[in-house]
Parts: structure tokens; sequence; C-alpha cells
């Protein structure tokens, strides 16, 4: 009889997809037009389209940071190489949390100036990022990775899964001084993610 070793991750990958795709679409629809008269358009909307500049500078953000989760995801995935039903239930858990960006996002721009707004965006930064540490936690545990990952990558992989909800608890933190510096402090989690590492490079 031949041995199988699990399920196989297409489906997982396919569906996450899927979610990752909606919503990052979703994000847009969260910038609502400025309730403006037409009559006086000329004089008032330059100044309404100003005013919405938190709802476009989180847009930004966290388009990048389902991005950032998209490249994460696939990546993690390019080494899970077999899934059971728990890794199924693991990744539905974070695939909600990611869900939950277009929400969050919508408060943390209209609200900006509210240190709730801020916080409430970064706790579900910090439970994306706990889902996806234990989701490639388990997968090492339960052997569904590929057998020869040496220790020097899970090292790098498992820092590099701490650094945004690090930040976004740092983020959280300065909130208590100063909110807009708060919001800013997310444009580091950019640039630290979007630059290829030598874990980009491994084949293995």
């Amino acid at each position: 009889m031949p041995s199988f070793p699990g399920l196989t991750t297409r489906r997982i990958e396919a569906f996450s997809d899927g979610v990752f795709s909606i919503v990052i679409t979703l994000m847009a629809f969260q910038i609502k037009l400025p309730a403006i008269d037409p009559a006086h358009a000329a004089v008032d909307l330059p100044r309404a389209v100003l005013s919405l500049w938190p709802e476009f500078y989180t847009y930004a953000l966290s388009f990048f940071m389902v991005g950032v989760y998209w490249i994460g995801h696939h990546n993690a995935y390019h080494h899970i190489q077999h899934s059971n039903r728990a890794l199924l239930w693991l990744n539905l858990i974070s695939l909600m949390l990611v869900a939950l960006l277009p929400f969050s996002t919508s408060l943390f721009g209209r609200f900006l100036e509210q240190q709730l707004a801020v916080i409430i965006y970064g706790l579900n930064i910090i439970a994306i990022g706990a889902a996806n540490y234990l989701q490639w936690q388990y997968a090492l545990r339960a052997r569904l990775v590929d057998s020869e990952i040496e220790d020097w990558f899970v090292e790098r992989a498992n820092f590099r899964l701490l650094v945004a909800p690090a930040v976004a608890l740092v983020s959280i933190a300065i909130s208590f001084w100063n909110v807009y510096v708060s919001a800013l402090l997310y444009i580091t989690l950019i640039a630290f993610y979007m630059f290829p590492t030598v874990l980009d490079r491994y084949r293995k």
C-alpha cells in the first residue's frame, strides 16, 4: 500500500489567494467620497479631498501590509509541503484576522486622532502576526515542512514573523504619547519587508 504523508497544500493556497485578493480590493472602498454641495465644489472640493489624507495614508499602508502577508504566505507554503485538519483551521484563523483589516483600516483612517482607533488597528496587526507565527510553528512541529529545511532558515523566518507584531506593540505604546507618530511608525514595516533577503534565495 502506498504511503500518504498528508493532504496537499494546493487548496489552502488557492483559497488563501482568493481571500487576499478580496481583502486588498475592499481597501479602496473604505475611502468615502466627500459630502459637499456640487454648487460649491470649485471652492470646497480641494479642501475636502485634502482632509481625506488620513484615509489615503491608512489605505496605502494596509494595502502594502496585505501584500506583505500574501508574500509571507506564499513563501511559507513554498516550504510547507503537506497539510492536515489542524493546519487548515490555523490558516482559516489567520485569514479571518486578515479579513478584519478593511474595518480596522477604515476606523484608523477616519479617526486617526483617536487613540482607540490606533490601538484597534495595532491589535489587528498583532493578532495576524501571532496567528501566522502559530501556523508556521505548528507546521514545523507537525513535520509538514520540507524535511531538509535548515535551522538557520527557521530562526530567521521566526524573527521576520515577529517583527510586525513587535512594531505594532511599540506603536500602541507610542500612541499614549502621540497618535500621529504612532501611525507613522508602520512605514518602517513596509520598508523592512519590501527588500529581498537571504531567505528569498533559499531553495531547500
